[in-house]
């Protein structure tokens, strides 16, 4: 699978930004699973978000 086709799948599975899920694919070194791990946890939890938006 291709960057692209990663981050879109990405997208469309946990409907963060495209901004948000090529940010967490390009963290976690192009691992789709652990990128898809982040985007769900983050989803979730409301101190991950307070991270996230400071």
């Amino acid at each position: 699978m291709n960057k692209k086709d990663a981050v879109l799948k990405l997208r469309e599975e946990t409907g963060w930004g495209m901004l948000d899920c090529k940010n967490a694919y390009e963290q976690f070194d192009e691992d789709y699973d652990k990128a898809l791990a982040y985007l769900t946890i983050k989803e979730r939890s409301p101190w991950v978000m307070y991270d996230y938006v400071r």
